[in-house]
């Protein structure tokens, strides 16, 4: 499918999911963790099937790989596991300085100093250095003490520059917040290079949005929640853009262009000690894989199985997970599809598509169809189904 046809779709799509307001929702079951993976078979209730240890592996995680277990995506959009976690770059051009402004109340600070170094972060002869605690927009992060914390003007989505020093004329990271209500209203996509908008950092159409690239794509552990990493490339910017996006919401976004190498320990740090808003949500605000089942259901009308995929910026996907992610679609959810007369789908045409049936021109099997999942953080209020 050409980029024009499913930015139309997205549009479409979003548009549908801003219809979605408070009144119409019902009340959000209880937080019971349903990000957790379903791999297999297996008895017991399907509600609570994803309650499986997912706290003790990202535990796991932490400890064994740090911040990121990555795997690296070749030319060809194939994957094969490094056997340690990427390194940045070891020179970076310097960008052009950017304008921040400062806003009042300025952030939080108070001073600390670790005695021990974390995991990835490389300590001097003498130990690491003295740190202190910066707070904005809910979140707090332990930084070297030279570096402070501004607040970027004309942003759809407020975001903040962390910068090494005052004087310094580039972030070291730039951190967004994003509310469930913030994500319907301007796209929330965690495979983009660009989380927030269109998604298309280098444009829609033409040589440079086709230039940009996934270049390392993992899980990672960030203030202790479940988060994605990625790395991008692509011609309209320089060096490497290393991200990581926690889904749930309130959502949080840490960009680190193309910086100083030698502050990455730091950086590295200050993102996976970050300590996240709260409270969070059950479920991430956007989730992308293939349906692998969908299985009808008396109060929310189908529950929905979705193996997890990663979306790649030069086209295709990745799938080295075969875990799988539950959903409940509600009764009166509307499904977008590039349907034969340009109406959405119902949940019940999606059960019969799920079955074999070719429905209002979209055809079947759910494996030739890419599902994007759409949340308030609590319940499914979108589902957008695009050809692979």
């Amino acid at each position: 499918m050409s980029r024009e046809i499913e930015d139309r779709l997205r549009a479409a799509f979003e548009a549908r999911t801003q219809q979605v307001t408070t009144a119409s929702l019902r009340p959000a079951a209880p937080t019971d963790d349903r990000d957790g993976p379903r791999s297999g078979g297996g008895g017991g209730p399907r509600r609570h099937r994803w309650v499986a240890p997912l706290l003790a592996a990202a535990a796991v995680v932490a400890v064994v790989v740090g911040v990121t277990a990555a795997v690296r995506v070749s030319a060809d959009g194939k994957h094969d596991r490094p056997a340690v976690t990427p390194t940045p770059p070891t020179s970076a051009p310097t960008p052009a300085p950017r304008s921040v402004t400062p806003t009042t109340p300025s952030p939080s600070t108070s001073s600390t100093t670790n005695s021990a170094p974390a995991a990835g972060a490389t300590p001097s002869d003498t130990g690491r250095p003295a740190t202190k605690q910066i707070s904005f927009l809910g979140v707090t992060l332990a930084v070297p003490t030279t570096w402070v914390a501004a607040a970027e003007s004309n942003r759809s989505v407020p975001q903040w520059c962390v910068q090494a020093s005052a004087s310094a004329g580039r972030c070291e990271l730039e951190v967004m917040v994003v509310t469930a209500a913030q994500a319907a209203d301007n796209g929330f996509r965690p495979d983009k290079q660009e989380v927030i908008g269109d998604g298309n950092a280098c444009g829609s159409a033409g040589a440079a949005s086709d230039s940009v690239r996934t270049v390392d794509a993992g899980n990672a552990v960030v203030g202790g929640q479940s988060a994605e990493y990625r790395t991008y490339t692509g011609s309209c910017f320089p060096g490497t853009w290393e991200q990581w996006v926690v889904p749930t919401g309130p959502a949080v976004i840490f960009t680190r262009q193309q910086a100083d190498p030698a502050t990455e320990a730091a950086a590295r740090d200050a993102v996976q000690n970050a300590v996240l808003p709260g409270p969070r949500s059950a479920l991430r605000l956007t989730d992308v894989g293939i349906l692998r089942e969908v299985d009808p259901q008396p109060e929310y009308t189908a529950h929905i199985e979705l193996d997890r995929v990663t979306v790649l910026e030069q086209g295709g996907i990745s799938n080295t997970n075969p875990a799988t992610y539950p959903y409940e679609l509600p009764a009166d959810l509307q499904i977008s599809a590039v349907t034969g007369d340009g109406t959405p789908l119902t949940v019940q045409q999606l059960a019969q598509l799920a079955h074999g049936q070719t429905v209002n021109g979209v055809h079947p099997p759910l494996t030739t169809l890419r599902a994007q999942v759409e949340t308030d953080g609590y319940q499914v209020i979108g589902l957008l189904l695009m050809p692979l």
